[in-house]
């Protein structure tokens, strides 16, 4: 069953998504988006860069915030969703990202609902921040 905006508190904290980051993952990106700059697909290069290794495109770690937001409202996808997001390290093949978050806001003449979130590495070490912003029926 759907989450209905007239359930939503502020405060209210979100559930946790974690996953791990495999080469195979990011290959599997690199073939859907055509992006194969070998930072993300030759571990040979990667081991060149200061990363010392490949790195994720950014879209896979924001894919454990997503399924963050998705578990929490029981939907596929919500109505009117957007991402705010700002990233603060690379994620590397064997990183177990785990995305947290939390309702901030709401507004009740638009039944929107604004919810920040986190997602860290295995270290604790924060690699992308933002809101995710969605719109829930009454």
């Amino acid at each position: 069953m759907a989450r209905r905006f007239g359930a939503v508190k502020v405060g209210e904290v979100l559930p946790s998504v974690a996953g791990i980051i495999t080469q195979e993952t990011i290959n599997d990106y690199a073939d859907m988006s055509d992006d194969y700059n070998p930072l993300h697909v030759d571990p040979d290069f990667g081991r060149s860069t200061p990363y010392a290794s490949t790195i994720a495109h950014g879209p896979i770690p924001m894919d454990f915030a997503l399924q963050m937001l998705k578990q929490w409202i029981g939907a596929a996808w919500p109505t009117g969703a957007s991402i705010k997001s700002k990233f603060i390290a690379a994620s590397k093949p064997g990183d177990r990202i785990t995305a947290s978050g939390h309702v901030v806001r709401t507004e009740p003449a638009s039944s929107r609902v604004v919810c920040e979130f986190t997602c860290k590495n295995q270290a604790g070490e924060r690699v992308i921040v933002g809101e995710l912003e969605c719109v829930l029926e009454n």
